[in-house]
């Protein structure tokens, strides 16, 4: 009998120890980041819904080496915030680097996210400073999850987004070399027509 209680409290001590290491699933008003976002905010929903609209101003079509672009993240859609909190994002890139314009957001692992306090909102501004090398494009990947605030992540919904940032040098020179191709082959239909107009 005095065996078995050992072995039914050994049970419930190691039962409590790994409850205690397992990744939360409630709530994390003070944002995530890394390998736990890799495929989606899966605790707010296990797919994104395209009820919810994404929103990014002041990213260029085309960077400038070492520029600082300032960027608003914003979303509609999803449910009602009524509770504490109303929604959050993880914004990363594989080039350039981000910077906080104030206590609503901060970085973690190279990647911007929503504070406790950037919680509370669904709007958020950011600094990214573009990359030194002019050889590069910036790939972007946006995540942002909408939350009714009741402390679960029952009911919450996420997007994603994904763009692009292409080097304004980079461009020029895909411009440059297309018009060199289109150039060659305005020459070479004028010959096999029997024209001898040099361009």
């Amino acid at each position: 009998m005095n065996t078995n209680y050992k072995k039914y409290i050994s049970l419930i001590l190691l039962f409590g120890m790994l409850l205690a290491l397992a990744p939360q699933m409630s709530a994390l008003p003070g944002g995530i980041s890394g390998a736990t976002v890799t495929s989606g905010c899966m605790c707010h929903g296990a797919a994104p819904t395209d009820d919810i609209a994404i929103t990014v101003e002041g990213i260029p079509e085309e960077f400038m080496a070492d520029e600082v672009y300032t960027l608003t993240i914003s979303f509609t859609g999803g449910p009602e915030a009524t509770g504490e909190n109303h929604g959050g994002f993880n914004l990363k890139s594989n080039y350039g680097t981000f910077t906080t314009t104030d206590d609503s957001t901060q970085i973690l692992e190279n990647a911007a996210v929503h504070t406790e306090s950037g919680n509370d909102q669904r709007t958020w501004t950011i600094d990214w400073t573009a990359p030194t090398s002019d050889k590069v494009s910036a790939d972007f990947v946006l995540l942002v999850n909408s939350v009714d605030g009741d402390g679960t992540s029952a009911g919450d919904e996420w997007n994603e987004e994904k763009f692009m940032v292409i080097n304004v040098v980079v461009l020029v020179t895909v411009k440059t070399l297309n018009n060199k191709r289109r150039d060659n082959y305005d020459r070479s239909f004028s010959i096999c027509m029997g024209n001898n107009l040099v361009r």
